[in-house]
């Protein structure tokens, strides 16, 4: 599958921190998705993606376009706009070595390994998307600062077993701006 799409996604907070100031350290790792059938049980395309285990393309060659596994965005993917790939709208988090590839016509996520963390449809459950909600930063800005705080993700799968050992996760870190977090409180 390779599926031209929005070089946005969802932004699944991991880590955070409210500073004296009222800035927030944040850690976020990305929702990417793909449509998939499900057959005896089992989500799959051409590699199987059982939910709570990583997998692993054994033919991954890193920065190939071809020879990966092929992401859309979580949106899309929430939205039912891949439904031709499959009835399954799985979210996947992206390991370590995630890379795109883009131009003019749209954009394309690619890994080598993933996290299968939510069947949308298995579920019945809506993509998380915590940084759009008000609440989620009326709650940071309730929390001590200078203390760091590890975000309990609404999936089932990641409230089981903990998040993902971060060495394995793509991560990034970001400093907020107090009036920005204000702003998204509101």
């Amino acid at each position: 599958m390779c599926y031209k799409s929005l070089p946005h996604t969802i932004y699944l907070p991991l880590w955070l921190k409210r500073r004296s100031d009222d800035s927030v350290d944040l850690a976020f790792t990305l929702m990417l998705g793909k449509a998939v059938e499900k057959r005896n049980g089992v989500h799959r395309t051409s590699l199987e993606y059982p939910i709570g285990r990583w997998v692993q393309d054994p033919n991954w060659i890193p920065g190939s376009h071809d020879r990966c596994l092929h992401f859309a965005s979580a949106y899309e993917v929430r939205d039912g706009r891949l439904n031709s790939y499959g009835s399954h709208r799985v979210l996947f988090l992206p390991s370590r070595h995630l890379y795109g590839q883009g131009d003019r016509s749209g954009f394309c996520w690619h890994d080598g390994a993933t996290l299968p963390v939510l069947c949308l449809d298995c579920e019945g459950l809506e993509a998380p998307d915590l940084l759009r909600e008000p609440e989620f930063w009326r709650e940071v800005l309730r929390l001590p600062p200078e203390e760091e705080f590890t975000v309990a993700p609404p999936i089932p799968v990641l409230q089981a077993r903990g998040l993902p050992n971060p060495r394995r996760l793509w991560v990034a870190r970001k400093r907020l701006p107090a009036d920005l977090v204000y702003e998204w409180a509101r």
